[in-house]
């Protein structure tokens, strides 16, 4: 083996190695100069780094704050209790009482026969409007009319005697006696004449008041006894409303003298009545006095025994503070109502007074001006913030 080429390798694989070794040294020298060099200038750098990564940050979490608080006020604004809030305005209120009452016919009459016999002739119905003195059924009268020519032949007879005697008792040719059984006698044939009369246009059956026919009890052909209902005949053109009212209400009824009359059948059609009489006992199981209420039928409209409803005001208050009735919240015998303040409710303690319908007096609490919620109220708490709907002066105007 040539050792001389060996030596000559063995130099070159070992200044290859010095030589890399060489550079690796003077790459890792030059590094930890740069980062001496790069080190020196480190603090100013790293500040601004972390002024850069706090806007970032800040900016980041403004926005998230932004948006939760407008997201918030969203929520909140969806969150509030939807109200309607009443304006309180003074206005006259009543404290009312409803009695029901019945209809009745001013007056009411049932004619009767006065003489037995055969209806001939029947002239009404039922429905029939009749006059007093109107004919309303004939009896056969063959019978009384033999009678009343009998008793008027009686009478022609017995007076020509009578005027006999006169002339004889005059002249002395009779005695007093005689003259007066003459007299007597006349006076009597007379009396029956006339009764026979009577009973002959009592075949005739009148109408003994004016009004409508409400009832026939007979047919034509007939026989009626003496006695015997014909007709009945109500007058209609004024009626009577009876109502009952309780001993509580009489001080109150006592002062008035007209009622309203409400008639359910009419379609809660309206009358005015004026009071006719009001007793002074009860006479009924249900210790009830009598009101009788006199109203005008010209026109027709009612009939007797219909249902009505009498209105009678027993004290009004002409400027009252009212509230609907379901505005209030009543519990342990207090009344709350929640009153409105710059958006915020505040609830009140109020005494109520008299009601009328679905409204009820506050006669302590509330005052002119006030706003008070009439909806929603259920739904609140005192101090809390609400959204309102609407704002009314008057029930009516509830969408």
């Amino acid at each position: 083996m040539d050792i001389d080429k060996i030596k000559k390798e063995r130099e070159i694989e070992i200044n290859q190695f010095d030589r890399s070794d060489i550079d690796r040294i003077s790459k890792k020298n030059l590094l930890n100069k740069g980062f001496k060099n790069l080190w020196a200038f480190a603090p100013p750098i790293v500040l601004i780094i972390i002024i850069l990564i706090l806007f970032v940050s800040i900016g980041a979490k403004k926005e998230t704050i932004d948006a939760e608080r407008l997201k918030s006020q969203a929520d909140t604004e969806t969150s509030l209790v939807n109200v309607v809030a009443m304006d309180i305005i003074p206005k006259s209120i009543s404290e009312k009482l409803n009695l029901p009452g019945t209809v009745n016919p001013w007056k009411e009459l049932t004619v009767l026969t006065e003489v037995a016999g055969m209806i001939v002739d029947k002239k009404i119905k039922e429905g029939d409007q009749v006059k007093k003195g109107d004919v309303i059924a004939v009896v056969d009268d063959a019978k009384y009319r033999n009678l009343y020519n009998s008793a008027k032949a009686a009478y022609k007879s017995a007076l020509a005697s009578k005027k006999r005697t006169e002339v004889l008792y005059k002249k002395n040719l009779s005695n007093k006696a005689e003259y007066d059984q003459k007299t007597a006698n006349m006076e009597s044939a007379k009396a029956g004449m006339k009764n026979a009369q009577i009973d002959l246009r009592k075949c005739r059956v009148v109408a003994t008041m004016g009004g409508t026919v409400n009832k026939v009890f007979f047919e034509e052909g007939q026989f009626l006894k003496n006695g015997s209902k014909v007709v009945s005949i109500l007058q209609l053109d004024k009626l009577k409303v009876r109502v009952g009212i309780p001993e509580s209400d009489m001080s109150a009824v006592r002062k008035l003298n007209h009622f309203k009359i409400t008639v359910d059948a009419l379609g809660d059609k309206e009358f005015i009545g004026r009071k006719y009489f009001l007793s002074r006992t009860t006479g009924n199981a249900a210790q009830l006095y009598d009101l009788i209420i006199e109203v005008d039928n010209s026109e027709g409209d009612l009939f007797p025994d219909m249902f009505t409803r009498v209105e009678i005001i027993k004290r009004t208050v002409p400027d009252a503070v009212t509230l609907p009735l379901y505005s209030i919240i009543s519990s342990s015998e207090k009344h709350i109502v929640y009153v409105l303040e710059e958006g915020v409710v505040q609830s009140r303690e109020v005494n109520l007074g008299i009601q009328e319908g679905l409204e009820i007096e506050i006669s302590k609490g509330l005052k002119v001006g006030d706003q008070v919620l009439v909806r929603g109220q259920r739904s609140v708490n005192n101090g809390q913030k609400v959204k309102i709907n609407q704002v009314i002066t008057s029930i009516k105007e509830l969408n």
